[in-house]
């Protein structure tokens, strides 16, 4: 399975919801809609082997307590500023959590926090919040990774690329979890690392163009692939482009 969410597309979608601890404008990229026409028509089921990917505008000053979730997850802030548990974030940051592992609070900035949530299974409950949740929790690795925010490169440092870069943001870890950043010239392909070393892949755009078929993706734009799936082609279009690549370890 390989899917793309162009971030026009998810920008179309954009919607208010509240719910019982506060409210926030939500992109949809891998949403519900999606995920019925892959289930032939019924609701996802949790747990559901389907992406599910939305970008979640959390409102200046509003704080979200901690919590944590049903399936794993990962979280990129791609605008505005927050207090993450006790760690200042802005810029591209990048946070992991195993399933049923609590992380919090995120207290927002004046300029609120915006963060893509992508997750690799469907998870039909909202987050779960402690300490009323905790007899929820259930035995298991707890695991959650926040990684050192990035700047993304703007045209000018793009166009001087000579030859594709990669950076490891977290190293691979033996369960596959794993982070990476791509630069790559216009004119010029890379491929990714192998998808079955872990339980899914998505790769952001965060600057220039990706080449996907017949189509450049913008800035924001995502993509999924399944384990089964080959490498991806991370195809530069003439102005060159930075990719982030995200892979969930292995079932724990």
């Amino acid at each position: 399975m390989q899917l793309i969410a162009r971030a026009e597309d998810a920008q179309r979608s954009r919607r208010y919801v509240e719910v019982e601890e506060g409210a926030a404008w939500v992109q949809d990229y891998f949403g519900r809609n999606r995920a019925v026409e892959f289930n032939q028509g019924r609701a996802p089921d949790h747990g559901m082997d389907f992406p599910q990917c939305f970008l979640v505008e959390q409102q200046p000053n509003q704080v979200a307590d901690p919590h944590f979730h049903l399936i794993d997850q990962f979280q990129v802030v791609v605008g505005g500023n927050a207090m993450f548990g006790k760690r200042p974030v802005s810029g591209v940051a990048i946070h992991y959590a195993n399933a049923y592992t609590p992380y919090g609070p995120i207290a927002a900035g004046p300029e609120g926090i915006h963060y893509i949530t992508m997750r690799n299974r469907w998870d039909s409950t909202l987050a779960h919040f402690m300490p009323k949740a905790r007899d929820e929790l259930k035995p298991g690795r707890r695991r959650h990774v926040l990684v050192d925010p990035v700047s993304p490169a703007d045209a000018n440092a793009l166009a001087a690329l000579a030859s594709p870069g990669t950076q490891d943001l977290h190293a691979t870890e033996e369960d596959g979890l794993g982070i990476w950043r791509y630069r790559i010239p216009g004119g010029q392909a890379v491929d990714g690392p192998d998808p079955s070393k872990g339980a899914g892949q998505y790769w952001l755009v965060l600057s220039g163009g990706l080449i996907a078929g017949n189509e450049v993706l913008a800035p924001l734009s995502c993509l999924f692939l399944s384990p089964d799936e080959a490498p991806i082609e991370l195809a530069a279009a003439p102005g060159g482009v930075e990719m982030l690549g995200l892979q969930f370890p292995m079932r724990h």
